[in-house]
């Protein structure tokens, strides 16, 4: 299987989940679709559709709490990534 049916397929999968499930069924797939896919960065889109469903205030801070854990994380996922034995490239 291709690897643009692999991210297809997460793709759809998460994009459902997000409207079928609860909060944290989408959050916890996310988490470990980052670390399955080399580069995810679809994380930062569903991060925004959530903070869109389910976030409320009036400061960005507030109003955008999905995204800004996901893009703290996105970039923490590199830093991980390069220090664990299973992601490293030869």
């Amino acid at each position: 299987m291709s690897s643009f049916w692999k991210r297809s397929g997460t793709d759809i999968l998460l994009f459902l989940s997000i409207f079928l499930f609860p909060w944290w069924i989408p959050l916890a797939l996310l988490i470990i679709f980052l670390f399955v896919f080399p580069f995810f960065a679809e994380l930062l889109l569903f991060g925004a559709i959530l903070d869109a469903l389910y976030a409320s205030g009036e400061n960005f801070l507030s109003s955008h709490p999905f995204f800004i854990g996901f893009f703290a994380l996105f970039l923490v996922s590199f830093w991980v990534k390069e220090r664990v034995i299973y992601f490293q490239r030869s």
